[in-house]
């Protein structure tokens, strides 16, 4: 008897966990969670779906270019006057404010990246914090899961995701500041897209199961930066 109590105990809090994590990693992004997350995670938010849509969504899909620092507190505009549309989709009310015509575009003149993915690698992922790493991966795998783009099957929680993330690169989740040089700096892994660290660890089961080779073997483009680097 003591036994089956036990059991049904055991089965009890499992089920509890696992249900707490599909309802974390299928939240709804919507007007009621932006309101109730940080500005900052809600900008890093913009910028992971739409790294995603830009370089992984290669479908005739519209891509508005609207400076995100700026559009994130248009799009807070619009859930705080229109309380009645907090159930619809962020994304939503980001094309419908960033669409054809709008006067938010980004400026011809502005800063310009070259690579895939840009500048979102470990340089700008180390200057984050914890809050703005998860609106990152929350934005990033939310355009996954909606375009089924290129790999939408994320099993672990984005907290798991982003920790894992940070402990590749050799950054200190609790400690922005605090960074593994050999890791960060010398191994060069700063100039590695945090999409690519995100798919392979995905792919892998977790960061110390990914080499930096074995990224660099899959990105002939990384190897060449990598390769400058080291002549400079």
């Amino acid at each position: 008897m003591k036994n089956r109590v036990i059991k049904i105990l055991f089965f009890f809090v499992f089920t509890l966990l696992v249900s707490q994590k599909l309802f974390a990693d299928s939240a709804r992004f919507d007007g009621a969670w932006w309101l109730s997350v940080s500005k900052s995670q809600r900008i890093s938010f913009l910028d992971g779906y739409f790294d995603c849509l830009v370089n992984d969504v290669v479908d005739n899909i519209p891509k508005p270019d609207c400076p995100t620092p700026t559009i994130e507190g248009g799009i807070t505009a619009y859930y705080k006057t229109h309380q009645s549309e907090l159930g619809v989709e962020v994304i939503a009310i980001y094309f419908s404010l960033c669409g054809p015509g709008s006067d938010q575009k980004s400026a011809p003149n502005g800063e310009v990246y070259s690579g895939k993915h840009g500048f979102f690698s470990g340089d700008y992922w180390q200057q984050l914090e914890n809050d703005e790493r998860l609106g990152f991966i929350q934005g990033y795998t939310e355009c996954q899961k909606k375009y089924n783009k290129p790999i939408a099957s994320f099993t672990q929680s984005q907290i798991w995701y982003s920790t894992q993330i940070s402990q590749w690169y050799g950054v200190d989740p609790n400690d922005s500041d605090h960074v593994d040089n050999q890791l960060f700096t010398i191994e060069k892994r700063y100039m590695v897209a945090i999409a690519d660290v995100l798919f392979a660890i995905n792919k892998s089961g977790g960061a110390s199961a990914v080499s930096l080779s074995s990224i660099i073997k899959t990105n002939k483009s990384l190897k060449k930066k990598m390769d400058k680097a080291k002549t400079k």
